[in-house]
């Protein structure tokens, strides 16, 4: 078994390298965090409601403000690709302080994120349970099941769990297509390009000020791929054109839903806005046989979800129980799965934890807009910071392909983008508890520092590992880097790849 050893001398068992060898599989796995039947059937109401018949459009700007910040994320992984993924970022542009502080945030925001997903495939469960058998099942007995379910899959293997993402997404793509080409069909004398037309975004600025940050969230799941880097068998040439490629295929693919979806209501927005689930009622006018499949479509959905985000989440835990950032027992990796099983372990637990207690105080329903919305303020803070280091990175580390435009210019026009969304979500006119989120994540970070200054003083060190590409772990032995720790190949290769 290939080891490495951390500074605690704890010898750890490594992940397994060269797992995933395709950048189209990368992409997809992007895509499938992305969500797009599940973000179709609950986001997509909520644009069309600020935006009126120009949701398309919203969604089209919202997909293209993204691609400002995923362009930070390819050029991080370009040259510091590590399953640490924006922790690495930060502690090789920041030291320490930068690093640790990021660590901190995330080790918070990861299970809030994972409650709120554990909620989404409850809450969809049920709704689908329902509409296909007439029987009202409890949202958290789905929840807690299938999460469980999901950590065994991300515990069993890479190849596994990424196998299983894909499949789901294939699914999801099939009834969403499907259901888009008959909603066109039989609203044919509908079809028009109005929901491209500036004019007719309602209420002019202030409709786009309502769609717009909802439209930006379709689009955070796009940057997930980064997290695989030592199980990726090339990552500093395959991250890049994957994280791009996810966020413009989503980009297409949330602009095409939302432009049938609106042919679908004849573009008659009050009634589809009278919709509970507008897709799923437009898909079950013009394809009847299609209904019962939009409520699979959205629980392949929630599930390929969880499935990714658990496997960020454990790499990035794995990362930084390897860097002592969180006790060194948390980057244990299974002997023969290799695959970070106490990280997996602790985020699912941590995960029903939250959702639980949360639903206790407020319920599901509530306790989904919570812990959404928190956790997402956190990552958009995270976004900003990655956005702030690249140029430092570059110019201070890879001084020789510094670019001003893709290193300077665009990562500051994407935290120019990003600004705007997040304000909405922290402004204090926002209805409690939402007014208080902002100040909380302030707090949050000012005992990050604090947490990463004592770490400091103790000589941990974020973001120490890099993964390196196959020919590059088969013949260069490990150098310092910067004065920091040796970069570590991520594992040997084995047979079963994706």
């Amino acid at each position: 078994m290939a080891a490495i050893g951390v500074s605690s001398g704890i010898e750890l068992s490594t992940l397994r390298r060269g797992a995933i060898r395709r950048t189209g599989v990368l992409s997809a796995y992007g895509m499938a965090n992305m969500a797009p039947a599940i973000a179709t059937l609950f986001v997509m109401g909520a644009i069309v409601g600020g935006a009126g018949v120009a949701a398309p459009l919203v969604v089209l700007w919202a997909g293209i403000g993204f691609l400002f910040h995923v362009n930070t994320t390819a050029e991080f992984s370009r040259v510091s690709p590590s399953s640490g993924s924006y922790v690495t970022f930060l502690g090789r542009s920041f030291g320490q302080m930068g690093g640790g502080t990021t660590g901190f945030a995330l080790t918070v925001a990861l299970p809030v994120l994972g409650a709120a997903l554990i909620y989404q495939m409850g809450l969809w469960t049920r709704t689908a349970v329902a509409g296909l058998f007439g029987y009202n099942l409890p949202w958290w007995i789905a929840g807690i099941a299938l999460e469980v379910i999901v950590a065994g899959l991300v515990i069993a293997g890479v190849v596994l769990s990424v196998r299983v993402a894909l499949a789901l997404f294939a699914f999801e793509m099939f009834v969403l297509i499907a259901g888009a080409i008959g909603m066109l069909v039989a609203n044919s004398g509908s079809i028009s390009g109005s929901g491209f037309n500036p004019g007719n975004i309602k209420g002019g600025t202030s409709g786009l000020g309502v769609a717009f940050p909802v439209a930006m969230f379709l689009f955070i799941g796009a940057s997930s791929p980064i997290t695989v880097s030592e199980e990726t068998s090339r990552p500093r040439r395959m991250l890049p054109w994957a994280v791009m490629s996810a966020a413009l295929f989503g980009t297409v693919i949330y602009v095409a839903m939302a432009w049938a979806e609106g042919i679908g209501f004849a573009n008659n927005i009050s009634a589809l806005l009278k919709a509970p689930y507008p897709f799923l009622t437009a898909a079950r006018h013009a394809t009847p046989w299609l209904g019962d499949l939009v409520y699979i479509a959205g629980f392949t959905s929630a599930m390929a979800v969880l499935v990714v985000s658990l496997n960020v989440a454990s790499r990035i835990w794995f990362s930084m129980g390897r860097d002592r950032l969180l006790p060194s027992r948390v980057a244990t990796v299974h002997g023969r799965l290799h695959t970070p099983w106490i990280a997996a372990l602790c985020y699912t637990g941590l995960s029903i934890g939250i959702a639980m207690i949360v639903d206790w105080i407020s319920g599901p329903d509530n306790g989904f807009g919570y812990t959404a919305s928190f956790g997402t303020i956190i990552f958009v803070v995270v976004y900003i910071g990655a956005n702030t280091a690249l140029p430092v990175h570059y110019r201070r580390d890879h001084h020789h392909l510094f670019s001003a435009a893709r290193h300077l210019v665009v990562p500051t026009i994407g935290t120019l983008i990003l600004l705007y969304p997040l304000w909405t979500i922290v402004k204090p006119t926002q209805p409690r508890p939402y007014n208080w989120f902002g100040l909380a994540v302030l707090v949050l970070l000012a005992a990050g520092v604090l947490y990463s200054a004592a770490l400091q003083r103790r000589g941990v060190t974020a973001g120490t590992v890099l993964a390196l590409e196959e020919e590059e772990a088969s013949t260069r032995s490990p150098q310092p880097v910067g004065g920091r720790a040796p970069t570590m190949p991520a594992g040997p290769a084995k047979p079963k790849t994706v």
